[in-house]
């Protein structure tokens, strides 16, 4: 009965190895779809979120940085006034009708 010592230990170890990859393969394979929508929800609340926090907590400062950036593009224009006589000033002659 001394070869069914030596080889059993090394078999039991086989077996034992086996069992643990079967069992947890057979969790994976069912923990898969589980991971899979707890993932999609995780993401979709995340991006539901920035949206909502995007477009309607800081909707009036939006709009006002986007009134702030129109007018500073026409800063130009603020200095040169319609009366502003410094400049050259061309004369026109109407005629009267």
């Amino acid at each position: 009965m001394e070869f069914v010592g030596k080889s059993f230990s090394g078999i039991l170890k086989i077996v034992a190895i086996l069992a643990v990859v079967v069992i947890l393969g057979h969790l994976l394979i069912y923990a898969i779809p589980f991971l899979f929508f707890a993932g999609l929800g995780v993401y979709l609340f995340v991006k539901l979120k920035n949206y909502f926090k995007i477009n309607f907590a800081t909707k009036n400062a939006k709009t006002n940085v986007k009134a702030d950036a129109s007018n500073s593009t026409k800063e130009g224009f603020k200095d040169k006034a319609y009366d502003n006589l410094d400049g050259e000033v061309i004369d026109v002659d109407y005629k009267d009708v």
